[in-house]
């Protein structure tokens, strides 16, 4: 009675090997693979967006600063290489 409990059960030889798609792992990986994908893009739509939104304000703000300015001074801010910011 005890050798029924240690022999290896009979349909796990007779079973054929589960295709790759179908494992546990696959499937995990693939999910795993699909969050990190997601977050990036999530990260990186973000950041193009904040980045483009800086760059416009202080585009209009460059420009409203320049207008504002005399000759004189956009002849000096040119020579002495300062950034208008």
């Amino acid at each position: 009675m005890a050798e029924e409990f240690l022999s290896p059960a009979p349909f796990s030889a007779t079973m054929p090997p589960l295709p790759w798609h179908r494992r546990l792992e696959a499937r995990v990986a693939l999910l795993l693979g699909l969050l990190v994908a997601s977050a990036l893009t999530a990260v990186l739509t973000f950041t193009i967006g904040l980045v483009s939104r800086e760059s416009r304000t202080r585009a209009v703000g460059d420009e409203t600063r320049i207008g504002e300015m005399g000759p004189e001074d956009r002849q000096l801010g040119h020579q002495s290489g300062e950034r208008l910011s």
